[in-house]
């Protein structure tokens, strides 16, 4: 009997977890499901995300009532993301609770208990204890269905204490029913019958709170109908005395015009004489206190006429003297809004020289800063291009701000190609101050003193951005990282040295990546010289060679959620996935996929990537 009883409670909550066949839908739902959709997308065109949600919303439904769950799925997903945009965090729960469902009841349930975890989490910030109880107990079934008792167990321990804090016998009894049937799943048949003991404590209470409130209901409607049949008793019985005293006023009446009758055949014709006398005298009477009363009357008509004329008197009056309050205090409230007026518009005219001035140093500080981007691209810019020192490449440089903080640099020794892509401390007008310093060294460096070893030329570069920026006797620690080749044609080879920054290159269509050396450029060190390690790379004339030199400011770079960075991982693999298409397009089409990535978010950081094909 106990394991029946277990059964039906556990039959309870997990019914709606088996998959039912689809059934047809009718033409009518066709119909208001195609009328629905046309809705939903009309409206999200108009930026009407919340009533575009609802139609997504009534479509999944329509599809969940005849078993389409992957149709109700898609749909309640669209819903749930317009409902996300909106931070609707009631709907988001909701639709969120619904997936799970559906996601059950395809035997899902990991992804089932992941929906659900996320509906706790939304009911819990709202402090929602019974929505938080329903979440826990469905996630509950659903690792009943996994076979992880033990986080049933914990979910199920959870929705008790949430149970006992409202005091709400039933969420209890639930507890304690499922407690019992998934310990005895787990084989712990002693703790099963513990907690069904309470769940049979826990049914008779609400069975009998329930039996109660029945009770209660039908006593109070039993004297409602008494009150009724008693009220309907008495008003007949008042009926029955009223017409009673009617009867014998009518039987009264009756006998005394009998006996006025015989009276007057009995009298003679002298006292009928007499009679009429004194019924004239004692009209006669009748007539004169009628007069009386008629000026009693016209007395008290004029008395009160002239007391109500003396009340409207002194109501106007009062008016009168209100009003003159009122408006000498109305004067009084001008006069101050007055005074405040001309405030106001003193320091409106205060705010307006102040905007004015601010106006105009925001127009010297962005006209100095675009004279500064000027003095920058004039720097950066080459005489030739890098297509012309290499069979093809590009060169993407998006700025954060105006100007830049990463900068590239490439030229020319007697035998080798230099090409390096380089990220200077910070951005904007700073990083742009020292991007142009690094670019006068490296080009010092290069074609003046003919430096072709990548680990000798950031040697030097180290040295020459301490120096200039006197280091070693001041608090700056600014400096850079950097990834730089030499190529050499005549010899088919490639040297790499990098300062915090990596090169990925392909030979052939095989990927290959080079760490640079830990050391940054610049900044103090308690070494008299940083090692920068040097590699170098061996290829043939027929070989399909490919080299990528990037700063940080792609892989850094957050969604449009704000929570996952792009990472160098991804980045190698997007330029695996892209090596199919044209040197002369890669560039857009990396731009694309930056812009795509980052959506409404605010670019970080400066953006370079320079590809170069040999």
């Amino acid at each position: 009997m106990i394991r029946i009883s277990l059964l039906i409670l556990f039959f309870i909550f997990c019914t709606r977890f088996g998959q039912a066949q689809e059934v047809m839908l009718s033409r009518q739902d066709s119909a208001i499901i195609t009328k629905y959709k046309e809705s939903a997308s009309k409206l999200e065109t108009q930026n009407n995300l919340k009533e575009a949600s609802d139609y997504y919303n009534q479509v999944a439904m329509k599809y969940w009532e005849h078993n389409y769950l992957n149709e109700a799925l898609s749909y309640y997903k669209k819903s749930l993301e317009l409902n996300s945009r909106l931070g609707n965090r009631n709907a988001i729960a909701m639709i969120n609770s619904n997936i799970a469902l559906i996601l059950a009841d395809k035997k899902e349930y990991i992804e089932s208990l992941n929906y659900f975890e996320q509906t706790f989490v939304v009911r819990k910030a709202k402090n929602e204890k019974i929505g938080m109880i329903s979440a826990l107990i469905n996630m509950s079934v659903v690792l009943n269905n996994l076979n992880r008792y033990d986080e049933s167990i914990q979910k199920l321990l959870m929705a008790l204490d949430y149970s006992r804090e409202i005091n709400d016998a039933q969420q209890m009894r639930s507890c304690y029913g499922m407690l019992s049937e998934t310990y005895q799943k787990s084989g712990d048949f002693e703790k099963s019958m513990y907690y069904f003991d309470y769940y049979k404590s826990f049914n008779e209470l609400v069975t009998e709170t329930k039996v109660k409130k029945i009770t209660s209901d039908l006593v109070e409607e039993r004297l409602r109908k008494q009150l009724v049949e008693e009220k309907a008793i008495r008003d007949s019985l008042e009926l029955l005395v009223k017409k009673r005293e009617l009867v014998v006023k009518e039987k009264e009446l009756e006998e005394t015009e009998s006996t006025n009758k015989k009276l007057l055949r009995n009298m003679s014709k002298k006292e009928l004489e007499l009679e009429v006398i004194k019924r004239d005298a004692i009209l006669k009477e009748i007539q004169i206190n009628q007069a009386e009363a008629d000026k009693r009357k016209t007395f008290i008509i004029f008395a009160l006429v002239v007391f109500f004329v003396l009340i409207i008197g002194l109501l106007a009056f009062y008016a009168y003297w209100m009003k003159r309050k009122d408006n000498q205090k109305l004067k009084l409230l001008n006069t101050e809004i007055s005074q405040q007026r001309e405030e106001i518009e003193t320091q409106n005219e205060d705010l307006e020289r102040s905007n004015n001035l601010l106006y105009d140093l925001n127009n010297k500080l962005t006209s100095s800063i675009q004279y500064a981007k000027l003095i920058q691209v004039a720097m950066l810019n080459k005489t030739i291009k890098i297509s012309n020192l290499v069979k093809d490449g590009f060169i993407l440089l998006k700025p954060r701000d105006v100007v830049s903080g990463d900068f590239f640099y490439y030229g020319k020794t007697d035998k080798k190609i230099v090409i390096a892509a380089v990220d200077c401390t910070g951005h904007g007008v700073p990083g742009a101050f020292l991007s142009m310093i690094g670019n006068n060294i490296l080009s010092r460096i290069v074609e003046y003193e003919n430096l072709s070893e990548p680990s000798l030329i950031l040697s030097e570069l180290d040295k020459g951005v301490r120096n200039s920026l006197n280091q070693e006797h001041t608090d700056n620690r600014d400096g850079m990282d950097i990834a730089l080749v030499t190529i050499d044609y005549q010899q088919n080879k490639i040297q790499f040295a990098g300062a915090g920054n990596p090169l990925i290159y392909f030979v052939n269509g095989e990927q290959l990546t080079i760490k640079g050396s830990p050391a940054a450029i610049g900044g103090y060190s308690r070494k008299t010289e940083k090692l920068f390690e040097q590699h170098e790379i061996s290829f043939h004339k027929d070989d399909q060679v490919a080299l990528y030199l990037f700063s940080d400011g792609f892989i850094d770079q957050f969604d449009n959620s704000n929570k996952k960075r792009y990472t160098r991982k991804q980045f190698a693999q997007f330029l695996s996935q892209i090596q199919s298409e044209p040197f002369s397009k890669q560039s857009s089409v990396i731009e694309e996929e930056f812009v795509r990535w980052k959506g409404k978010n605010a670019q970080m950081d400066d953006v370079l990537v320079i590809g170069i094909q040999l």
